[in-house]
């Protein structure tokens, strides 16, 4: 039977009636599932965030009460340096046999003097290590005089006990040892002098023995990608820094040398000011020296000795930057601002362990 126009117009109507009805049902479902997915995003973000807030808390209470103390002796926190004797040392390159041990010994003498347990770290230490000889088979493959492979064996050697190490001819200026028994970054591997090409001198250095474990196998890696080359443990510190950044921490808390006033004297508040740790007096150090005319060159024997050098040195920054001069500084106008800096770098280094002793 046939519809009427009336009908068929009837017939339309319902059918768009219907077609909106079901676009505005999907529009609502759409809606819906929009909203139930926003909810479960917005639920797994708070979560998410109440995860990581919980688990900053935990770091931070982790860090405080297990913080990670270095190993001591006799009461005092151990500092570590390397000595291997250098056929080279005959030949008149860094000096002589007998220099070198007088380095060490002003070492020793200015560490225990500052509250520290130094201990000398030998080969037969490094030795210990079982794949000494491996790593001797990289070693002997890389373009380097043996000052330099020397200075890869206090790496293998360090690998065995972990803690601080510094050259022996880096001396401690401000580094109580109160402070210091708590390894600083939670025990992360720490170099305290930074260079200008984005990595490190390891004039000092520090981190648990997992990490120093973990460096010395970074470093011998990138060491067997030079193979006939010339290169230093401070060249692989640069290029591991380049190419993993943050994988060891870097400062800038070691002096390079010896800072003078315009009068040539011995630069205290400098020294105080840059919150040095340490003051590395390197073969370039004591040249700089003699030529400002710091040190004036003697025809004394001893005058030869760089040791002869860092024993003024010394001498003289103990009695006046820790005797004569301390006595007034805290008159000066930058000293608040100063103390506030310093106390910001130990924070930073030792988080919620590090309680501010100053007044």
């Amino acid at each position: 039977m046939a519809m009427s126009q009336t009908q068929r117009r009837k017939a339309w109507r319902n059918i768009y009636m219907a077609s909106w009805l079901v676009i505005l049902m999907g529009v609502v479902y759409v809606q819906k599932q929009n909203q139930d997915a926003l909810g479960r995003s917005l639920r797994r973000l708070k979560s998410s965030r109440n995860l990581s807030n919980n688990h900053r808390r935990r770091k931070l209470s982790s860090s405080t009460k297990n913080a990670i103390e270095t190993k001591t002796e006799n009461g005092r926190p151990i500092i570590y340096t390397y000595f291997e004797y250098n056929p080279d040392w005959e030949k008149g390159d860094f000096g002589s046999p007998e220099e070198q041990k007088e380095m060490l010994q002003t070492w020793a003498r200015s560490w225990r003097n500052h509250g520290w347990e130094p201990k000398v770290l030998y080969k037969r230490h490094a030795e210990k290590h079982p794949y000494f000889e491996k790593f001797e088979e990289i070693l002997d493959k890389v373009k380097i005089k043996y000052y330099d492979h020397i200075c890869f064996h206090r790496w293998i050697a360090m690998s065995m006990y972990g803690g601080y190490m510094s050259d022996y001819d880096t001396y401690p200026v401000d580094m109580p040892p109160e402070t210091f028994k708590i390894l600083p970054n939670s025990g992360r591997f720490t170099a305290y002098d930074n260079n200008i090409e984005g990595g490190a001198i390891p004039s000092l250095l520090s981190g648990t023995q997992e990490e120093w474990r973990t460096m010395m196998g970074k470093i011998l890696k990138l060491m067997a990608t030079h193979k006939g080359e010339f290169t230093s443990d401070m060249r692989v510190l640069t290029e591991l820094n380049s190419k993993e950044p943050g994988s060891f921490v870097i400062l800038n808390l070691v002096q390079s040398g010896i800072p003078q006033t315009p009068a040539g004297k011995l630069d205290c508040e400098f020294l105080y000011r840059r919150h040095a740790l340490a003051v590395h007096y390197s073969h370039r150090s004591q040249e700089d020296a003699l030529k400002s005319k710091f040190f004036v060159e003697s025809e004394h024997p001893d005058a030869l000795s760089r040791s002869h050098y860092a024993k003024h040195f010394q001498m003289l920054y103990e009695r006046k930057c820790t005797q004569e001069y301390a006595a007034g500084y805290k008159n000066k106008d930058w000293y608040k601002v100063t103390v506030e800096n310093r106390k910001q770098d130990m924070v930073g280094m030792f988080g919620a362990n590090y309680v501010s002793k100053t007044a």
